[in-house]
């Protein structure tokens, strides 16, 4: 009896070992900067022209690297737990300036032609329901919001010249198989350009460098002993913030899909795949730079488990590298394709100077 016993236990420890899952991340406490494509891109551009600002109806529960006119520029996603942390009734405060103070867009060939904008703070919120999450609610995040279906209370205010965005804290709680954040907190930060301005001159604008950092926090992750979890714990690394840089490009009066600078490039994406037209028409001698092109990619799945379990083939091909082909035309025809290092054209090819 007592070997079946011991059996009986040894199983059900296997049993937390291989079934410990979690949603999109939920069982860890963290805090991630998801950035969109208009940020320190020079090929998206805001249309400075007319009054555009954002809804809750414009805003896109699942996160997606554009956004309705490119207003939404970052998102903050939050899980961060208010066990540990230094000042649990503050929250994280999230500070966003810009150098000189003033926030305007400004011609990139005449300064005296500016374009002021302002910022709009949105939250998508999801709310644990046992090991699940229920349908995300939107809100609009003002000096003092009540998120819904809690009394935990987000703010974003203009205090001189900065907007500060009030975070607060999560508590888990426990399932069966894990410990989950009881809610999940994505807020999404947005250009507003406030009302008509027909007295722009044509042409590209850009920001002054905008700056977001964030009061210190402890991440966490799950405690576990045997396979079995019996909470949260500190990861271990130390008290994290956030620290980017970001600047933003507008235009008016330009069809930005026809922008035709030397050699400047527009990005037309079709399912996979991207077209750029430098505008060679020649083989140069000697062969210069013309443009860097950045691939960044940012994939969250609210389906995976931490122990690999039933993932799908889908997950599995996000895991996955990626592979980058690029040809001389649209279309790729038979041949080598090679990059050549500069100054090596009369040399025999080699490891040292080719890469197919």
């Amino acid at each position: 009896m007592r070997r079946n016993k011991a059996f009986f236990l040894i199983l059900i420890i296997l049993l937390f070992c291989s079934l410990s899952a979690f949603a999109g991340g939920a069982n860890e406490g963290r805090l991630f900067y998801l950035p969109r494509n208009v940020v320190n891109n020079d090929n998206v551009l805001i249309q400075l022209s007319q009054r555009n600002i954002m809804t809750t109806t414009d805003v896109v529960a699942d996160y997606n690297a554009t956004s309705t006119d490119n207003l939404a520029i970052f998102r903050l996603r939050s899980t961060l737990a208010s066990q540990d942390q230094e000042n649990v009734a503050a929250g994280v405060v999230v500070t966003i300036s810009i150098d000189g103070n003033v926030w305007e867009f400004e011609h990139e060939n005449n300064p005296t032609s500016r374009r002021p904008f302002e910022l709009k703070a949105f939250c998508v919120q999801r709310k644990r329901n046992d090991g699940d999450y229920q349908t995300p609610t939107i809100q609009e995040i003002g000096a003092s919001t009540t998120l819904t279906g809690s009394s935990d209370v987000a703010s974003f205010t203009k205090v001189g010249n900065v907007y500060q965005l009030k975070i607060p804290y999560t508590a888990f709680g426990s399932t069966i198989l894990s410990y989950l954040a009881e809610f999940i907190r994505e807020f999404d930060i947005c250009v507003s350009i406030p009302d008509d301005r027909g007295d722009l001159e044509p042409g590209h604008y850009k920001t002054k460098r905008i700056t977001v950092t964030s009061t210190k926090y402890y991440e966490h992750v799950e405690n576990k002993v045997f396979g079995k979890v019996w909470g949260i714990k500190k990861d271990g690394k130390g008290l994290k913030g956030v620290s980017e840089s970001i600047v933003l490009r507008g235009s008016v009066g330009i069809d930005q899909s026809s922008d035709s600078q030397a050699y400047s490039f527009s990005i037309a994406s079709g399912n996979d795949t991207y077209s750029m037209n430098l505008g060679i028409n020649a083989n140069p001698n000697p062969p210069y730079e013309v443009a860097r092109v950045n691939f960044n990619y940012t994939y969250i799945d609210n389906n995976a488990d931490d122990n690999n379990v039933d993932i799908t083939p889908n997950q599995e091909l996000q895991r996955q590298k990626f592979k980058i082909y690029i040809s001389p035309t649209r279309d790729l025809s038979p041949g080598t394709y090679q990059f050549i290092r500069m100054n090596t054209e009369t040399q025999a090819r080699t490891d040292e100077n080719t890469v197919y």
